[in-house]
């Protein structure tokens, strides 16, 4: 076996690796970190590593850097562009409409090589998917539980105002437009028995 072919077999099984170590991690603050660790990791030259979220806005919404927290990886970036050090990024949207970047970094400047660019590609796939697969579990995870809160205020006002399911859960409706707060909030409130009370809501 040549060694170009032994290379791509250890980097298919690394990469192989790689994705079930992301897909195993417990959601999606745990996958960014440890996509950035196997970023850092696995693309030859790097040295340090982030995965930083951007909302509409341009703001960053989430960051994971192997280096430390948000405020150093701002301080680290800013002294890589001014110390010219090496980077590679690969940006990806998302389906939640905001743009994920990976980025990696040389301390030791120099250009990455072909190498190097084509695995921090094929690390970028696999963090992309298994950000998209921990994203979608988050949704519905948060569905399910806005869908349990809500029935469990809707069950507290049919108990407390007499009303039936269908008064109850439009009592929760209302309240929810007039006070300009989200329904699952509202529902919160409520069954946490914490700020509204369903006494005070108009019929």
């Amino acid at each position: 076996m040549s060694t170009v072919e032994s290379g791509q077999l250890e980097l298919a099984a690394d990469l192989a690796d790689a994705a079930d170590v992301l897909h195993r991690a417990n959601g999606l603050n745990a996958t960014m970190h440890t996509g950035a660790r196997l970023a850092r990791d696995l693309v030859p030259g790097a040295e340090q590593a982030e995965i930083r979220v951007v909302d509409r806005k341009g703001q960053t919404a989430d960051i994971a850097w192997t280096g430390g927290g948000e405020a150093e990886a701002d301080d680290y970036q800013c002294q890589a562009r001014k110390d010219e050090r090496s980077s590679l990024a690969y940006v990806f949207p998302t389906a939640a409409r905001v743009q994920c970047t990976l980025t990696v970094y040389s301390e030791a400047g120099g250009e990455f090589d072909a190498t190097a660019l084509e695995v921090g590609r094929l690390v970028a796939a696999h963090v992309r998917m298994a950000l998209e697969v921990a994203r979608t579990i988050e949704q519905l995870t948060e569905a399910m539980r806005t869908r349990d809160v809500i029935g469990q205020a809707t069950g507290v006002l049919m108990e407390r105002l007499r009303l039936d399911a269908r008064e109850a859960f439009a009592t929760l409706v209302r309240t929810s437009q007039q006070e300009n707060v989200k329904l699952r909030d509202i529902a919160r409130r409520l069954t946490g028995l914490d700020g509204w009370s369903p006494n005070s809501s108009p019929n």
